[in-house]
């Protein structure tokens, strides 16, 4: 009799912590999920639509958070000139890896970026100083010669005295009249950072580095341009679907709220009167 009691006792214990167990998950599903089950896939579809909102925001944040936030408008009406780039120090190993970089930058931009690479010369240098004024007038002189209108850059490289593979020159730009509209101070500093990051790379030949600079520098600086962004318009449709099911499902959760408190008070009330 004493075991049998005692596991009467054990099961009426079972029962009683079962039971709290239940009322305490209702209360953690109540709290995340404030209604009947048939509207538990609605519910998780919103829960869906929600993480992928976010997630993609992040995405985007990340991408981008580089890219300038200058609208720019690609420039019209620049004549096209047939040459590239002018490499009298022989540092050029492949051409398509460079002009391509170059054309592609003039297609995003409507500025056609010329590139010179010059050997020492004594005339660009004083007691080892660059001077920059004489490299200005030089490249005035060569863009008057070669250009018709403002629609150009030159990006020059003036070799130092003993200069090395590692290029411990100087870089210069030179820009017609109407190319600073596109290369303007932020743009040129974007430029800048990625000519840094990409000579810092042991993988790349110059060709490839200037190349690469010019192509990464159009995506970065026309990111706002005037052109229709497919992705910013996927983006945004993608962002109306997920804020209309939110507005939804926000509607038919606090309907169902409603309701169920409704009922609860009105039981609670049936309950009250009986008992009196």
């Amino acid at each position: 009799m004493g075991m049998d009691s005692g596991s009467q006792n054990g099961n009426n214990a079972n029962s009683k912590s079962g039971k709290n167990s239940v009322n305490g998950w209702t209360g953690i599903h109540y709290l995340f999920y404030p209604g009947p089950s048939y509207l538990r896939p609605f519910f998780l579809i919103f829960i869906i639509i929600l993480i992928l909102l976010f997630y993609r925001a992040a995405v985007k944040t990340s991408e981008n958070q580089d890219i300038s936030a200058t609208g720019r408008s690609a420039l019209t009406g620049t004549v096209t000139y047939s040459k590239w780039y002018s490499d009298e120090s022989g540092l050029i190993s492949s051409d398509a890896a460079l002009t391509e970089g170059l054309e592609y930058f003039y297609s995003r931009t409507g500025v056609q970026p010329y590139v010179m690479l010059l050997p020492y010369e004594e005339a660009f240098w004083s007691n080892g100083e660059w001077q920059e004024e004489a490299a200005d007038t030089y490249l005035a002189n060569v863009y008057n010669d070669t250009f018709t209108d403002g629609g150009h850059l030159i990006f020059a490289y003036f070799g130092c005295e003993n200069d090395t593979e590692e290029m411990n020159g100087v870089f210069h730009f030179y820009y017609g009249s109407s190319a600073p509209a596109i290369m303007d101070q932020e743009a040129e500093a974007i430029f800048r950072d990625y000519f840094a990051d990409n000579h810092s790379s042991c993988d790349l030949d110059v060709s490839e580095l200037i190349g690469n600079t010019f192509a990464q520098t159009a995506d970065q600086i026309m990111y706002k341009s005037s052109e229709p962004d497919p992705d910013s318009d996927s983006d945004n449709t993608v962002l109306k679907i997920g804020l209309a099911a939110v507005l939804i499902y926000a509607v038919i959760g606090l309907t169902v709220v409603s309701i169920l408190r409704r009922k609860s008070r009105k039981k609670q009330q049936n309950t009250n009167e009986k008992e009196t």
